[in-house]
């Protein structure tokens, strides 16, 4: 079984000096750049100034108004491939992967590959085949990337013999955008150390009592979901969708407009006390899913 850490990336500390990166957002499988999904450029990977491997690869193009553009090409691999970035400046990066199966390929659709960066298994055996069908796929990382060459690796699963992607970014975070010790949640006592020399995978990204937020609105492209499909007893919660109607007052040192965006703050849930004559007791608010996390009220 895999090590499971759970961050929950409150007040950290950013530099002041971050601008969101305009590299490398990459467009794969096709010689046209396209705007859109954040106002993102993803470059054509042909003119993108990256390195790939060409030998037995290929491309395939398929029009379809049911998905955006950024996923009307891919890079298909019959033999162990990669792409190969030229990194300027040393820190945390986000990579994150996308992929798309048209209705019509069942080729992809049954493909499985591992896909390898800076030596970590980022996915192992991956096919699209448990993600919902007809909607792309994003697999987030963060990773801790030296200045210099940085490389993807797609290799084949056995039996599968392809591997393909749709688009790759790879795009540098705010300093200290990860701290490299977290402490420890629950009852365990102390600290985990080395977070930076680890790759970190999104699994969820939750807003807690509020609606769907999409890339559009977020101030690094994330996505985040509503906390409802979660929640082990809805009626312990009440959702509170007026909670904060103003803009966060952000100090110097602390939590900046890359920590989440401002409708993250807007929302809550608040505990439910059934009884007025319990209020000395503790309740949980408890949300569930292949692991469990909760908060405890006084």
């Amino acid at each position: 079984m895999e090590n499971l850490i759970i961050i929950f990336l409150f007040l950290l500390p950013f530099s002041s000096a971050y601008t969101r990166p305009n590299e490398h957002f990459i467009n794969c499988g096709s010689d046209f750049n396209f705007t859109g999904n954040g106002s993102r450029n993803f470059v054509g990977d042909r003119y993108a100034g990256v390195s790939f491997f060409k030998g037995k690869t290929g491309t395939k193009r398929e029009t379809t108004s049911s998905v955006s553009q950024l996923y009307w090409t891919v890079r298909i691999y019959s033999q162990p491939s990669f792409y190969e970035f030229i990194i300027k400046t040393s820190g945390t990066y986000f990579v994150r992967l996308h992929f798309f199966v048209p209705s019509s390929s069942d080729n992809l659709y049954n493909a499985k590959f591992t896909v390898l960066a800076s030596g970590f298994e980022l996915l192992s055996n991956f096919s699209v085949k448990n993600s919902p069908a007809g909607s792309p796929v994003i697999k987030e990382f963060l990773v801790n990337i030296d200045e210099g060459r940085f490389k993807i690796n797609f290799i084949p699963s056995q039996g599968s013999n392809i591997a393909f992607v749709n688009a790759i970014e790879v795009f540098l975070t705010p300093e200290s955008f990860v701290p490299d010790t977290a402490p420890l949640a629950g009852r365990l006592r102390g600290s985990f150390d080395g977070l930076r020399s680890r790759v970190l995978h999104t699994v969820y990204r939750i807003n807690v009592g509020g609606d769907n937020i999409t890339i559009d609105e977020d101030t690094l492209w994330r996505n985040w979901i509503p906390d409802n499909q979660f929640l082990s007893d809805p009626s312990s919660a009440m959702k509170n969708s007026l909670f904060f109607k103003g803009e966060p007052a952000y100090t110097s040192g602390r939590a900046n407009e890359y920590t989440a965006p401002n409708l993250v703050y807007k929302t809550a849930r608040i505990s439910i006390v059934q009884d007025q004559f319990n209020r000395g007791q503790s309740f949980n608010i408890t949300w569930s899913s292949n692991i469990t996390w909760s908060f405890k009220c006084e």
